[in-house]
């Protein structure tokens, strides 16, 4: 499997857009690199930033940053200008079920009770009454079985339906089985092999905890470790690049000063 790493201090978040991988610039930014992780450009946004978790369209963020009391709009695009900063006026944290409009982002909190709209126009938060709206519709689909990861973009999810992993759209009910079988039981798994973030690309799984991660298909299985023994995984993100299907995971060590490594990983089956 072809791989490459490249070392920067602080990283704890990494996302995929259209065009770029984007990680964070230590606690004051991010970082915006190519396929190849050649950076491209910084963009600084605030001091003391502290990234939880981000929804993507596009070349286009939003992170949520609670500890912030904000959520920042991001435009890769837009150099003139590419942050945007909005109050955090609800209470809740943020579901990754969006419906992405043009100027404006209907997003749900909580239990997915509560709907929210951020106008990108005018910096903007606020909640919104629509009852029996598709976003509602969206989270009581999904709610009815075990979701590993969300893609609103296609109105997709990687899910486990009774030990079957498949990735469903919630809009039309059609579903791809992986050919994958999984049981989870974590019972008497210590914690450092619980996993916990699952991806997939194409036909791939890609299973993620601190100390491995696997990468299998249907009739394939192979695990990745760290680049060095004392460092644990933190978080990845798989897309197809040039056709090829790619892994980009990020691993550290918390007891050194040792920098971050960002991975990419080539899948060749």
């Amino acid at each position: 499997m072809e791989s490459k790493n490249t070392c920067i201090e602080d990283l704890y978040f990494l996302e995929l857009t259209d065009d770029f991988v984007v990680v964070n610039d230590r606690y004051q930014g991010l970082l915006v690199m190519d396929c190849t992780m050649q950076i491209v450009k910084k963009i600084f946004i605030m001091d003391d930033l502290l990234i939880d978790s981000a929804i993507t369209h596009e070349n286009k963020l939003i992170l949520f940053c609670y500890d912030n009391e904000c959520i920042v709009f991001v435009n890769l695009e837009d150099d003139d200008k590419p942050v945007l900063r909005i109050e955090m006026t609800v209470d809740g944290y943020f579901l990754p079920l969006f419906i992405w409009e043009k100027e404006s982002v209907l997003l749900c909190v909580g239990q997915g009770t509560q709907l929210v709209r951020i106008d990108l126009q005018n910096a903007l938060m606020y909640e919104v009454k629509e009852g029996n709206s598709q976003l509602s519709s969206d989270v009581n689909e999904v709610s009815r079985m075990k979701v590993y990861r969300f893609y609103p973009n296609s109105h997709q999810v990687l899910a486990n339906r009774d030990g079957n992993v498949c990735i469903f759209n919630y809009r039309t009910n059609e579903c791809k089985e992986l050919g994958i079988n999984i049981v989870d039981n974590d019972e008497g798994v210590p914690s450092y092999m619980l996993y916990h973030a699952t991806e997939s690309v194409e036909d791939v799984l890609i299973r993620i905890s601190e100390m491995r991660v696997n990468v299998l298909t249907a009739n394939k299985s192979l695990f990745i470790y760290p680049h060095k023994e004392i460092f644990r995984f933190i978080c990845g993100r798989a897309t197809v690049v040039d056709g090829k299907k790619t892994l980009y995971i990020l691993s550290y060590d918390n007891s050194s000063e040792e920098p971050t490594i960002l991975s990419r990983f080539v899948i060749d089956f």
